[in-house]
């Protein structure tokens, strides 16, 4: 065993694995331990520089797809409910029902009837008011301001 540990004395070590190597080269160069840390802050800060652009980017672009689908969600409903109403209209029964009601159209033959319903107690209790124009918002406006009550 003590010519196995002689050998290893022996072998002579290689330069990057003698500590006191690099810190004479760091202080050859003009390294010290307060330049050493400013260094390596300027390098942490250049990576996180080059690393927070491309970051924003990609979240700026998970934003806008988040925005496209829910845009295309929307859109999706629209086309689903277009469809529906084109295969109403297609419907010749819903055209008919719809001309109907809407345009009171009616077959020839048929008597056609509308029903009206009284009007309100208040609107029936002033009539004059209801047929006078009205001013306009802005002579209102004025009025009240002025106080002279038109």
């Amino acid at each position: 065993m003590s010519q196995g540990g002689d050998r290893l004395r022996r072998m002579p070590r290689s330069p990057v694995m003698r500590p006191g190597l690099l810190l004479r080269l760091g202080r050859a160069v003009g390294v010290t331990s307060t330049r050493r840390a400013a260094i390596l802050a300027m390098v942490v800060f250049a990576l996180g520089l080059s690393v927070a652009v491309p970051l924003q980017n990609y979240l700026g672009q998970r934003a806008d797809i988040a925005e496209a689908r829910a845009r295309q969600e929307v859109l999706t409903d629209q086309v689903a409910e277009l469809q529906r109403r084109r295969e109403l209209l297609s419907d010749p029964n819903h055209t008919e029902a719809q001309a109907r009601e809407r345009l009171r159209y009616v077959y020839p033959g048929d008597t056609p009837y509308v029903v009206q319903l009284p009007r309100s107690p208040t609107a029936a209790a002033d009539p004059e008011q209801a047929l006078e124009p009205r001013e306009p918002w802005y002579t209102r406006l004025w009025h009240s301001i002025t106080g002279d009550g038109g």
